[in-house]
């Protein structure tokens, strides 16, 4: 069976099941010099059809796995989080402003009709509907998402880190 630690450390198969100087020459092309990699340090267990394997974990958060059937390389569940995290805020960095009301759940930044910037608002689904919860947001009536008039951008900030 796979324990919790070791589905973190074998968190997204970047290559598999190679002999090792195919394994060395991919892992050159594709991260870099092995020899520039720091080795954290090593871990042992057995799985289910590999047998005894052993797990070099390096800094950065990756992971070079042997097994009788050759050589992995996985990146850690903490280093795709990580990668995660970053696309998603570079993906709001390139939003742009829009004069239309969102459909999606998110808190926004708004500018007003002037182009001043507001405070945030917050849209969640309140029965089944999309609604404008901001706390002083102002009566929404029952045909609309909110009252807010102005600018919206196009698309909501990212969660953070350890958010539920």
């Amino acid at each position: 069976m796979v324990t919790l630690e070791q589905e973190d450390l074998m968190g997204n198969l970047l290559f598999e099941g190679l002999p090792r100087d195919e394994f060395v020459a991919r892992w050159r092309d594709e991260i870099g010099e092995p020899s520039d990699e720091v080795c954290l340090g090593t871990k042992t267990f057995k799985l289910p059809k590999q047998g005894k394997c052993v797990a070099y974990l390096f800094v950065g958060g990756l992971v070079a796995l042997s097994t009788k059937q050759g050589w992995s390389a996985y990146e850690t569940t903490e280093r795709v989080e990580d990668r995660q995290y970053y696309a998603a805020w570079a993906a709001f960095c390139r939003g742009v402003w829009v004069d239309r009301v969102p459909t999606e759940e998110g808190v926004y930044p708004v500018r007003d009709l002037e182009g001043c910037r507001g405070r945030d608002r917050t849209l969640k689904r309140v029965d089944g509907k999309l609604k404008d919860i901001t706390v002083n947001g102002g009566f929404v009536g029952s045909d609309k998402v909110t009252q807010w008039r102005g600018d919206w951008f196009s698309s909501p900030y990212p969660r953070l880190r350890g958010a539920i």
